[in-house]
């Protein structure tokens, strides 16, 4: 994939999963946001490699516990209550995989990125960026199969829902 593609995937995933999510610390320096963000990217680069390969839902959901814990683990000081919560984790991860997905870099994702317009459309009344536990991701996964159609799969609904939108 061309460079300049890859960087402004990587910024524009990181900035959607931010935008609504008080991620940082308070008083948090430019210079600090900026080596956050760059962690990040290194390990969705690094997560995205597991993806060229058929990812299993259990090793999707791994992925989504190792990033919000390697980031946690590394910069804890430069995030709001120390850690990476796992709602914008999965938004991350999924959002990043949706694209590559969309570029034919690879195959269909397991998952979708899940935000306020997921949730409402399954109507589970609760921000994506308060999620802090794997089960409540799961639950989330479980609702929104229960939307799908004969055949469908997660990914293929989220992104109807998302062309219907734009």
């Amino acid at each position: 994939m061309d460079e300049f593609i890859k960087k402004i995937i990587l910024r524009n995933t990181i900035n959607a999963a931010f935008q609504h999510g008080k991620v940082y610390a308070n008083n948090l320096s430019s210079n600090d946001k900026k080596t956050l963000k760059d962690a990040i990217k290194t390990k969705l680069e690094e997560l995205s490699k597991n993806y060229f390969n058929d990812v299993t839902v259990a090793q999707h959901i791994e992925n989504i516990r190792n990033l919000a814990q390697t980031i946690s683990q590394n910069h804890r000081d430069k995030l709001k209550g120390h850690r990476l919560r796992i709602g914008t984790a999965q938004k991350m991860l999924n959002l990043y995989v949706k694209f590559l997905w969309c570029l034919n870099e690879i195959e269909e994702p397991v998952h979708c990125p899940i935000d306020s317009i997921v949730l409402k459309k399954i109507n589970f009344n609760r921000n994506w960026t308060d999620l802090d536990s794997i089960d409540d991701y799961k639950e989330i996964i479980l609702k929104i199969r229960e939307h799908l159609q004969e055949n469908e799969t997660i990914a293929n609904w989220e992104k109807e829902i998302w062309n219907q939108i734009a």
